[in-house]
């Protein structure tokens, strides 16, 4: 981006307090530690603080112009832009910058209880292959996220991925409304947030808030195979995708490779096209149909999606599998979970060499479901075989519960749990780690 401040004052439908000068403000931060100079500091206030107390912090850090609520008072050396609301501010700003790209880039929106970031990332390894591709960093999917992901996009880009994500109704529609997405995708309509929105129907409604900003030429792009989703009346096109036979794009023939990935054959209309995906479960293959589906609408080659398919990296700590000091295979997905998530993975690990150990944390966000849904958890590690099922936390007790049929030992802190698997994990273990970001596993997996 390359605006001047009283631009940007015009985007946002700010007023400028204090002199304004002509040069340019090339980049966005919303935390002062991480502003340069020439950028603009958006002031943002959510529950862990307040931007506005690090005004001054980022005017010495060289902002140019500080985005910021109408009431704030404090002299500040660098011009302030007030607004009503900062977030909106942002959003309206980011939303400037891309419908100011010309020509405008194809918008890929995604969004889904489960599995959204890993679609995300090989709908972007897929079109990458053919158009320049610029896709949402980390989980940045809320509305401060979005227009962050905006601002950091090349204004040469021709393909946008982008994740939306919600905690309750009415947080996707404006992100969709603001970016005008071609194409909407719908992975799952689970239980992730119930607490919040009470019951399914109420989450499939916040997930269909991403067609908001649809137009009636777009498309969606729905799991077929979700009960959810097939029925439901959209405002365009709209193509299935999953194992069933009414799904438009469909795999079968699934060979899965152990833990090092899964192979299908995808159905594309009369086209089959061999498809190997570097990561494995079913779940992959189901987020790689995604892909199939943007790639096919957007006229890739079957050889330009078998490769954007094969060249998959994934973000953050999502299956990522290396061997550990002990010798054992850890597959770290410690970087979220909900029950769909946490059965997916552990179909994986079921089919894994030697002894399985599935370290097993606590599922957030899920009300008065949560003892019901995490000991249900349990009862499936126990069905599958796992020969270990390690828990931490108070809400995972009654995954410890719910594994009374295997080996099933419990801890009420991830410190005892990481010098557990240290003086108990052979060569010959696989070891899978999982649970919400809020657990903060990913402690164990740095000990190991």
């Amino acid at each position: 981006m390359n605006y001047t401040i009283n631009e940007i004052a015009g985007a946002v439908n700010g007023c400028v307090e204090c002199d304004a000068p002509e040069h340019s403000v090339f980049n966005v931060f919303t935390d002062s530690r991480d502003v340069t100079q020439g950028s603009l500091f958006a002031a943002i206030k959510g529950k862990n603080g307040d931007g506005h107390d690090f005004i001054d912090s980022a005017a010495q850090n060289g902002a140019s112009a500080i985005l910021c609520h109408i009431s704030y008072s404090k002299p500040c050396s660098v011009p302030l832009i007030k607004v009503i609301d900062t977030k909106d501010a942002l959003l309206a700003l980011g939303t400037h910058y891309l419908h100011s790209i010309s020509p405008t880039p194809v918008k890929v929106a995604i969004t889904g209880s489960s599995g959204k970031t890993t679609t995300k990332d090989l709908v972007a390894a897929v079109l990458s292959t053919k158009f320049r591709t610029h896709k949402t960093p980390k989980s940045f999917n809320n509305d401060i996220g979005l227009p962050l992901t905006l601002f950091q996009m090349p204004v040469n880009t021709q393909a946008a991925v982008l994740e939306m994500g919600m905690n309750d109704l009415n947080e996707i529609a404006p992100l969709s409304a603001a970016v005008k997405p071609d194409i909407a995708i719908i992975t799952t309509v689970g239980v992730a947030h119930i607490e919040n929105l009470g019951s399914r129907e109420g989450i499939l409604h916040a997930k269909l808030e991403i067609l908001e900003g649809i137009s009636k030429s777009g498309l969606s792009i729905f799991n077929g195979d979700n009960d959810m989703l097939p029925t439901v009346k959209v405002p365009c096109r709209r193509i299935l995708y999953g194992f069933g036979q009414n799904c438009g794009i469909r795999a079968e023939d699934i060979r899965p490779r152990g833990i090092h990935g899964i192979s299908y054959t995808a159905v594309v209309g009369g086209k089959k096209i061999e498809i190997d995906v570097p990561m494995p479960g079913n779940h992959m293959v189901m987020n790689s149909l995604a892909a199939i589906a943007v790639a096919t609408e957007l006229g890739l080659s079957s050889a330009d999606i078998q490769t954007g398919v094969a060249s998959y990296l994934p973000t953050g700590n999502r299956m990522k599998i290396t061997k550990i000091r002990t010798g054992a295979t850890l597959m770290d997905d410690s970087y979220n979970a909900n029950p769909e998530s946490a059965k997916a993975v552990l179909d994986v690990l079921a089919h894994a060499e030697g002894r399985k150990v599935a370290v097993l944390g606590e599922m957030l966000e899920l009300g008065d479901f949560a003892p019901e849904m995490h000991e249900d958890v349990g009862r499936y590690a126990a069905v599958l075989g796992i020969d270990v099922v390690v828990t931490v936390g108070e809400l995972a007790r009654h995954i410890h519960k719910g594994a009374a049929g295997a080996q099933a030992i419990h801890f009420n802190d991830k410190k005892s749990v990481a010098e557990w698997l240290n003086a108990n994990l052979t060569n010959h273990d696989t070891v899978l780690v999982k649970a919400s970001r809020g657990s903060r596993l990913e402690e164990i997996t740095s000990e190991l």
